[in-house]
């Protein structure tokens, strides 16, 4: 008898799972609604892509309502209007510079939009590697960034505990073609060598810096807190949370400081990478398959101007499984 109740409570132990398993992915994969600009709902894979587009394309275009002294912006627009001064070129990449980048690729990195994945990169022979050096070197000679490699895909993933319904509940991944990511490191790694030569970044900022994170500058604070009462002075603090800080810096400006310590040929490669950027958004929900199944909700390219997003063309939204 006891092996016939242990069987039963087996059984119905699984039947229960299955049920709560099926409840939870049918729940989950119901259609939900999207608020949109005029506050009516959006129901339609339509609505909810002009709803994330427009929305994305207010994340993405620089703050405009910057008003600084008149003196100082006359001296940014003379600054920039100024002749360039005479350099020499740039330092040519090398083929073993590309195949060392290659090699650190992750191969479990999301595919991008033109399917090329890192993976494919990583088992390219080594007369391969020499065609996006060709590439790369002609970039760095007539200081132009392509057009193809501005288009990047948006995947929005919802934030926890966020509501449906908010465009603002969702977060914005952006994923770039692999040719693309290569050259950004290559950059970085030169505009790194000379702010650190000319230690244009102060040593209280740790984010986005190398060997720095945010330990050390809770340690930084606390140590200068704990001297500062110890020697029985005040300690004010003044905290900001700058909202959409990156996605919204003013562009002028930050021209202006690039030109001040970049050379010729890097500043005009970075002008050209920083303006006319276009986006397609994904939302990206898991499905019970194992698999993940992308919703194209977003199917209107917006094409970034110097201050603006301005939508392109319309396609058709639709289903992809992979």
């Amino acid at each position: 008898m006891t092996y016939i109740y242990i069987y039963i409570y087996i059984y119905y132990s699984i039947y229960i799972v299955n049920y709560l398993l099926f409840y939870y992915y049918k729940i989950k994969d119901q259609p939900f609604h999207l608020k949109k600009a005029d506050y009516t709902l959006g129901f339609s894979d339509v609505d909810k892509a002009n709803t994330f587009g427009r929305h994305l394309s207010e994340i993405f275009t620089p703050y405009h309502n910057i008003t600084p002294e008149p003196s100082h912006l006359s001296q940014i627009i003379n600054f920039l209007s100024s002749p360039l001064p005479m350099s020499l070129p740039t330092k040519q990449i090398s083929p073993n510079e590309i195949k060392n980048l290659i090699q650190k690729l992750k191969i479990k990195k999301s595919h991008k939009h033109n399917l090329i994945t890192n993976k494919i990169f990583r088992q390219l022979p080594q007369k391969s590697i020499i065609l996006p050096t060709y590439i790369y070197n002609s970039m760095l000679r007539m200081s132009y960034f392509p057009l193809i490699w501005k288009i990047s895909v948006i995947i929005l993933i919802r934030k926890p505990n966020k509501p449906k319904d908010e465009p603002s509940s969702y977060r914005p991944i952006s994923l770039l073609p692999v040719l693309e990511k290569l050259f950004e490191k290559v950059m970085l790694k030169w505009i790194r060598s000379i702010l650190k030569s000319h230690k244009i970044i102060p040593n209280t900022q740790f984010g986005f810096r190398e060997n720095h994170s945010t330990t050390h500058q809770i340690h930084r604070i606390v140590n200068k807190i704990a001297s500062l009462f110890k020697n029985k002075n005040f300690c004010p603090g003044v905290f900001l949370d700058v909202s959409q800080a990156f996605n919204q810096v003013w562009h002028t400006r930050l021209l202006f400081k690039l030109k001040m310590f970049l050379l010729t040929p890097l500043y005009l490669l970075s002008k050209s990478y920083i303006q006319n950027h276009s986006f397609l958004s994904i939302k990206e929900t898991p499905h019970h398959n194992s698999k993940s199944k992308k919703e194209y909700l977003k199917e209107v390219i917006y094409h970034q101007t110097s201050t603006t997003f301005t939508q392109l063309t319309f396609l058709t939204p639709k289903i992809h499984w992979y």
